[in-house]
């Protein structure tokens, strides 16, 4: 099998307790030949963390951290940069390691045919009184039980990885570069995972794929479910489809917002059961319509260098 290297990136030292559980799932692989590379944004997390693996003893796993500038995008580009796997995962700091992860991203690989893969993320409750939000709309806490509403195989080939639960070969990075700082959430037209899916796609010419035992359980803390994040993200979405659409709806054989559409469909025929609940009813509406708000708003127009770097 390749070797494979998880790279991990986070910011905040209210996030140690989460990259600790993070770290015991590594630990816990049935699969466990694979490096971790933790890249950090500041010293007091960069301290704890190095103590934190200390402590356990663990071996291939590197704590580095970003003294340059900062970023989703560019601590996972300075992962990259140090690691040695011919397969790059990524994770999200806040989630816990399936333990088979390793074992089924590394089985699914040996497609040679598939240059990306993507896995599922079930919400992982802080408080699970507060886990009332329709599963259609889980796409809002980074979780993909939407997925199940829409009965999507174990495997199926999609648009566009998930950056919470990711892979890509190195030879993605050796043909596209490292991952493109114009994206991210807030920062550009997209976000980097989708961007960055879109240009591996049209380069090499290469399949990404879904596997649903690619599997993680994603935290979800408080913040998440309220209501300015919850229509601030559904904002910011919405545009990201909308420039999604603009930027390469004519260049690829195929509808790009196809699932959203499907799952437009399946949450009209969930309606009546989500009307029942006030709390329900009222989140659907408010999300639905801040993404078609920013979908159907024109947004910041995109640089025409970057346009033409996307295309090349």
């Amino acid at each position: 099998m390749p070797h494979l290297s998880l790279v991990v990136t986070s910011f905040s030292l209210e996030r140690l307790n989460d990259i600790s559980d993070l770290l015991t799932s590594v630990s816990n692989q049935t699969f466990a030949d694979f490096e971790v590379v933790i890249v950090l944004e500041g010293s007091k997390l960069f301290e704890q963390v190095k103590k934190l693996v200390s402590e356990r003893k663990m071996r291939d796993v590197s704590v580095l951290i970003n003294e340059g500038k900062k970023g989703l995008s560019e601590g996972r580009n300075l992962g990259i940069t140090h690691s040695k796997g011919e397969i790059i995962a990524f994770a999200d700091d806040d989630v816990v390691l399936a333990p088979n992860w390793a074992e089924e991203l590394l089985q699914t690989f040996s497609d040679k045919s598939i240059v990306a893969v993507t896995g599922s993320a079930y919400p992982l409750w802080d408080d699970p009184s507060k886990s009332w939000l329709p599963t259609e709309l889980d796409w809002l806490l980074s979780c993909t039980g939407w997925c199940d509403r829409l009965h999507w195989a174990e495997m199926r080939q999609i648009r566009n990885v998930w950056g919470m639960n990711m892979a890509f070969r190195r030879e993605a990075f050796d043909t596209c570069g490292l991952f493109p700082t114009i994206f991210g959430y807030h920062r550009g037209a997209m976000g980097e995972d989708l961007g960055f899916s879109m240009m591996v796609r049209k380069r090499t010419r290469k399949r990404i794929v879904f596997n649903r035992k690619v599997q993680v359980l994603h935290k979800v803390h408080g913040y998440r479910l309220s209501w300015g994040f919850m229509a601030e993200r559904s904002f910011w979405i919405g545009r990201s489809k909308r420039m999604l659409e603009r930027q390469y709806s004519s260049s690829m054989d195929e509808d790009l917002l196809s699932s959203e559409k499907d799952l437009l469909v399946q949450i009209a025929i969930q309606m009546p059961r989500i009307l029942k609940n006030l709390r329900k009813a009222s989140v659907t509406i408010i999300v639905l319509l801040f993404v078609g708000l920013g979908f159907l708003l024109p947004g910041i127009p995109m640089p025409r260098k970057t346009s033409k770097e996307l295309e090349a």
